[in-house]
């Protein structure tokens, strides 16, 4: 029996856009170790572990239309981070598996995988950052084929991304008054796999939230001043946004351009001192 894998079944664009996507997740993986080599080394407790694999698959079609039989190679990587500094967290796993196919008809792939999240203390005791990365392959119909592993190849699949920024400040400006005020940007993209050419819209989703309390003492419990500003950008598919359980419906139609709807919601409650308690003096 012969047996052929790399990319030999695939065409030489497909292998040129796979590499560049091999390329691009490098070079993040090469920032986020560059992120955290950067920081404050005092105090810092870093731990990073790795993993490898390897499968080899053989897949059978049967049906009119199918493509032919054949070998699946999958190398798969991965990198644990946990890190602790002194000013910055981050903690996760970056990895990826790349699909080779002998044969049938299929380009030859690469799956991303990341989970991320880190803290960054840019100024301290003042001034924070907050960011995500989480990166995976899905299904964009619940009613289509959904395989339980990469090596079998469907048109259903795509790559899902969502990537948060939340920079913010926090601090107390008297012994009984703090506050805090805080930018949440939510970028949610996707792309294709394989010869696939499916994916979902991109969105953003855009959070301002600022909050004020004070303890005073003996008097009433607390009082908190509180305001919020959401804007979500919605897909120009006729679809609707949901924000903060209000549904803002998109104003696109099929006979309309397209057309990003902004919806902007904004929550604020005063802050009022109580009312003193009446003092009374007798002889």
């Amino acid at each position: 029996m012969h047996r052929r894998c790399g990319s030999g079944s695939a065409s030489g664009e497909a292998s040129k856009s796979a590499a560049r996507g091999r390329a691009g997740w490098t070079a993040a993986l090469c920032a986020v170790l560059c992120l955290a080599a950067a920081g404050d080394t005092r105090g810092e407790n870093w731990i990073f572990t790795t993993s490898a694999g390897a499968t080899e698959t053989y897949n059978h079609y049967i049906g009119e239309d199918q493509p032919g039989d054949g070998f699946v190679t999958s190398l798969s990587a991965a990198l644990g981070i946990h890190g602790d500094g002194a000013r910055l967290k981050l903690n996760g796993t970056v990895g990826g598996t790349e699909v080779f196919y002998a044969g049938q008809g299929q380009s030859n792939s690469f799956a991303p995988s990341v989970s991320l999240a880190g803290n960054l203390e840019a100024i301290e005791n003042f001034f924070y950052v907050d960011a995500t990365a989480n990166i995976s392959e899905t299904f964009i119909s619940p009613f289509g084929p959904q395989p339980a592993n990469l090596t079998t190849p469907t048109n259903n699949r795509y790559i899902a991304q969502t990537y948060s920024v939340s920079p913010y400040i926090k601090g107390v400006i008297a012994p009984d008054i703090s506050y805090s005020l805080r930018d949440d940007n939510i970028w949610a993209p996707s792309a294709t796999y394989g010869n696939s050419s499916a994916k979902v819209p991109t969105t953003y989703l855009n959070n301002l939230n600022g909050q004020m309390s004070s303890g005073l003492g003996n008097w009433a419990g607390r009082r908190n001043t509180a305001a919020r500003i959401t804007t979500m950008a919605c897909p120009p598919t006729g679809t609707s946004c949901r924000s903060r359980g209000s549904l803002f419906p998109t104003n696109s139609t099929p006979s309309s351009p397209p057309r990003v709807a902004l919806a902007t919601r904004v929550i604020a409650s005063p802050w009022r001192p109580p009312s003193r308690a009446p003092f009374t003096a007798s002889a």
